[in-house]
């Protein structure tokens, strides 16, 4: 079977597919004009090992942390997928230095990332990633909840709002300040609870 088939009836990109090839992750050969021939048996099929990367914005959010990477892990197994790791963290989607998402991207033993929401890979430019990761071989699933999605957003604009007050302000703003100006953001946007 022509890799560009195995591909297609697999559910992947040719991109992966090849770079399974490459990395000797299925068994072929190559014909002389190129053409790479898959052998199609049983040992071929490759079971997907998930990575699972949830984050939350704040300390305060803890519980969601964990919640998030039960849902995502019994999804993945329910998928057939092998986890190979929950990568967990209390970050800003701004923050470009998170350790634990930097870690995970330098590492090449998964096949499947899987996340919560495409805000929790990145508040800007995920789609970047997304790419890029399936160029490396990668699928990026992303389980959408979208019960939580407006209630993510405020926790978020409220880290948004505080990176930029300081920047606006500098350090002669006080943490009492900051506060006050996020307690006051917060009565005017904050879903109201019933």
């Amino acid at each position: 079977m022509k890799l560009s088939d195995y591909a297609k009836s697999q559910g992947i990109s040719y991109r992966t597919a090849w770079n399974w090839w490459k990395q000797g992750l299925l068994k072929g050969h190559q014909l002389p004009n190129g053409t790479i021939i898959i052998d199609v048996d049983s040992s071929n099929h490759i079971r997907e090992t998930a990575c699972i990367y949830v984050r939350v914005p704040s300390v305060e959010d803890q519980d969601d942390l964990d919640r998030q990477a039960n849902r995502l892990t019994e999804i993945a197994l329910a998928k057939g997928y092998g986890v190979k790791r929950v990568v967990k963290e209390v970050a800003s989607g701004l923050n470009d230095h998170r350790k634990q998402l930097i870690s995970l991207l330098k590492n090449a033993d998964y096949t499947v990332l899987m996340i919560a929401n495409k805000d929790h890979l990145t508040l800007f430019g995920s789609d970047y990633l997304i790419i890029l990761l399936d160029q490396l071989g990668k699928k990026v699933e992303i389980i959408e909840d979208i019960n939580n999605q407006s209630e993510d957003l405020v926790p978020e604009f409220m880290a948004a709002l505080r990176i930029f007050s300081q920047k606006i302000y500098g350090k002669s703003m006080t943490k009492l300040q900051v506060s006050h100006l996020l307690s006051e953001f917060q009565k005017q946007f904050a879903p109201e609870e019933h």
